[in-house]
C-alpha cells in the first residue's frame, strides 16, 4: 500500500499551517485562572527549552491544566508540537515501510542533509517514536525504526493528515502564491510612489 504522504519530496507548508491552524482556533472557554508563582508547585517554564525535546513535552504537560476542555490542552499542544520541525514527520514517514539505515533514510527522502538528518532523529528517538538498533556486526550495522508510538502516529493522524495534503495541497499552494504575488504588486506599488515623490 502506497504511503498517502509523500516521502520522496521536500516538505511542504502544509505541515505549518496545520499547526497554524490549531494555534489559531478561538476558544469559546474561559481561560484558566492565572497561577500564583509564590504558590505554585508547578516548576517555572524555562526559557531556553529546545522545541520539540524530551524537556519541552515534559514542561508541557507540567505546564498545561489536566481538563480536556481547553483547547490548548497539554495533550493538544505536546502532539502538534511533533509537527514544529517539517523534516520530522517526513523522516517518520520514511520509516513507514521499516527500519532502514542513515544512508537509506536519506536516500529515500532526497533533499535532506546530512546534519538535519542527525538532528531529526535525536529529536525523534527523544520523544519515544524511534528506535535505534545496533547490529554486532563488521562492520557494524545501525538501523533506525519506528516504536509502537511512532507507528500509531504515522498510521494514525499522519496518515489523515497526507490524504489532506495530496487532495488540498494544490489549493494551499496556490492560495499561499496569490498573497506572495499580492505582497509583491503592493511593494512594487510603494515603490513607484516613493520614486514619483523625489520626482
Amino acid at each position: 500500500m502506497d504511503s498517502p504522504f509523500p516521502v520522496s519530496r521536500v516538505p511542504t507548508p502544509w505541515v505549518t499551517a496545520f499547526v497554524g491552524s490549531i494555534n489559531g482556533v478561538p476558544s469559546s472557554t474561559p481561560s484558566a485562572a492565572p497561577t500564583d508563582p509564590r504558590t505554585s508547585s508547578t516548576p517555572s517554564a524555562d526559557r531556553h527549552v529546545v522545541p520539540g525535546t524530551r524537556q519541552a513535552l515534559a514542561q508541557a504537560l507540567r505546564e498545561c491544566p489536566r481538563s480536556q476542555d481547553f483547547v490548548a490542552d497539554c495533550r493538544l499542544r505536546a502532539a502538534t508540537g511533533l509537527f514544529a520541525h517539517t523534516w520530522d514527520p517526513v523522516v517518520l514517514a520514511a520509516l513507514r515501510e521499516g527500519p532502514r539505515r542513515r544512508r537509506e533514510l536519506r536516500t529515500a527522502i532526497g533533499g535532506i542533509s546530512d546534519k538535519v538528518l542527525t538532528e531529526a532523529l535525536r529529536r525523534l528517538l527523544a520523544s519515544g517514536l524511534l528506535e535505534r538498533r545496533a547490529h554486532p556486526e563488521v562492520p557494524p550495522r545501525v538501523e533506525y525504526a519506528l516504536t509502537g508510538l511512532g507507528r500509531s502516529l504515522v498510521e494514525g493522524p499522519m496518515a489523515v493528515l497526507g490524504r489532506w495534503a495530496v487532495e488540498h495541497g494544490d489549493e494551499l499552494l496556490e492560495a499561499q502564491e496569490r498573497a506572495q504575488k499580492r505582497a509583491h504588486e503592493r511593494e512594487q506599488e510603494r515603490a513607484r510612489e516613493r520614486d514619483q515623490g523625489r520626482q
